[in-house]
């Protein structure tokens, strides 16, 4: 198993010119918010953490929404302590600007392999079954466990971020 590789970094582009807008380092780099989070420099050499499988886009908001993977050493962790952020997570990103708005990651140090395959979805749910469904979008993922993880209360409020779930967090 390797602890090297290159790491997912997601990319936004000019369609027309082609120039690079923005970079959103999965593996964020010293200052970068999240850094902290991957101990003894691990950052440095470890890898993956991509979008693993496709984006989910809301044209209306001007979101984007990715799916990543766990970082290098599937079923192995010990050369990168930490909880690893940005691995494994569900990130609401900015189109236009590369911000990103919000995140959840579910596997704090994955070991296992269980990052989300698939693309994020949107649902409109509603608590009640005799109701009918709310307008108010949410947005969660598939992971391979066959959990489909909820991970938040609304994307159609800018302001809004994931509520439901443990480790999740607004900018």
């Amino acid at each position: 198993m390797s602890r090297r590789n290159d790491k997912g970094y997601v990319r936004g582009y000019d369609v027309r010119t082609g120039k690079r807008l923005w970079i959103f380092h999965t593996i964020p780099q010293p200052g970068e918010a999240g850094n902290e989070t991957w101990l003894k420099d691990s950052w440095a050499y470890t890898g993956n953490a991509g979008n693993w499988g496709q984006m989910s886009g809301d044209p209306e908001l001007g979101y984007v929404y990715l799916a990543t993977e766990m970082p290098t050493g599937d079923y192995y962790g010990g050369h990168r302590p930490g909880a690893n952020l940005f691995s494994d997570c569900i990130v609401a990103i900015e189109v236009k600007t590369g911000k990103r708005i919000w995140y959840f990651q579910a596997i704090h140090h994955d070991m296992w392999d269980w990052d989300f395959p698939c693309a994020p979805i949107f649902v409109s749910p509603s608590t009640d079954p005799r109701l009918p469904r709310r307008k108010k979008k949410c947005c969660g993922g598939w992971s391979p466990t066959p959990w489909c993880v909820p991970c938040t209360g609304s994307v159609e409020r800018t302001v809004s971020w994931p509520r439901f779930c443990v480790g999740a967090s607004r900018t």
